[in-house]
């Protein structure tokens, strides 16, 4: 795959928060077209905030906010560099919106109308802006889509797989990944005595509350590249380190859904979960369809407009 130019590098810039104009529905995808936030964005009916992965760009998000587009929602993205760190990562989200509220006069927060809809880690980041960040001054609702929000990938080898996908199947090898990044430290929880992960379960809940809602999928098996027999022996990898708990091929069901009373003490309200047995190409759908199918889409448009 090609890489996507998203018309800035994170990585030496920092992050920016972009508007998503359109995407041609084509095969092979035409790429994306951004432009710079606004605060007059905000003052559209619907505004959805798109949350990037590990190892990835927002481009690669593009079918997906098309879809919320053609639904009369308007779509950013935030893209920022990946290897920083889930905190740093929430650190400028707020940045970014606090600066644009400040342009518009306090009218993002007092609307409160924002909803974020994140990919895997990018759900990690949701959280930490919500519950280190003062998120939830802007934000009402949050999808996740294959987010390890129960900090199960506490195997390098598993994050080194994270790389490999991400690189290949959203085009983007900048080569800053490290074992030793601050966020491949974070997602293994190898940061410190008090890893970040365990920080974001322990968390309060904040006030006014945000409401979540999980999805995942049930295909356990990936695609890293074009050699089939790396492919293969990536795939069994992975099932291996994961285990026979049904999974996207990266991320583990029960780690997905956020619904699970182990995080009500930090999030009280969860839409029911969309997993298992609730739509008809779930044994279908992989890490990295779930950005794809559109009756996910679908269901997250109508749980954004209630």
């Amino acid at each position: 795959m090609a890489a996507t130019n998203v018309g800035h590098n994170p990585e030496e810039s920092g992050a920016r928060l972009l508007h998503f104009v359109k995407q041609e529905i084509t095969n092979p995808p035409s790429a994306p077209v951004f432009e710079n936030a606004k605060f007059e964005h905000f003052a559209a009916e619907h505004v959805a905030i798109f949350i990037h992965g590990f190892t990835a760009n927002s481009a690669y998000l593009g079918t997906m906010m098309q879809e919320f587009v053609d639904n009369d929602i308007l779509a950013l993205a935030f893209n920022y560099p990946s290897y920083d760190g889930i905190d740093c990562a929430a650190a400028e989200l707020a940045d970014a919106l606090k600066a644009l509220d400040n342009l518009a006069s306090g009218a993002i927060s007092q609307q409160r109308k924002v909803v974020l809809v994140c990919h895997s880690m990018g759900g990690l980041v949701a959280r930490a802006f919500l519950s280190f960040n003062g998120g939830n001054t802007f934000v009402r609702k949050v999808v996740t889509l294959g987010t390890p929000h129960d900090a199960t990938l506490t195997n390098s080898g598993l994050v080194h797989a994270f790389v490999t996908w991400g690189e290949y199947y959203t085009g983007l090898n900048n080569g800053g990944y490290s074992s030793s990044c601050r966020s491949a430290l974070q997602l293994t929880m190898q940061d410190g005595p008090t890893p970040f992960l365990q920080q974001l379960l322990n968390a309060k809940p904040v006030d006014p509350d945000v409401e979540f809602m999980s999805i995942s999928g049930g295909k356990n098996m990936l695609k890293f590249g074009k050699n089939v027999i790396h492919n293969k022996v990536l795939n069994a990898f992975l099932q291996w380190k994961l285990g026979s708990e049904t999974n996207d091929g990266l991320v583990k069901e029960s780690s997905s859904d956020f619904s699970s009373a182990k995080f009500r003490s930090c999030f009280p309200k969860c839409h029911p979960h969309m997993g298992s047995g609730t739509y008809s190409r779930y044994a279908k759908t992989n890490h990295s369809f779930l950005i794809s199918t559109q009756p996910l889409a679908l269901a997250a448009i109508s749980f954004v407009k209630v």
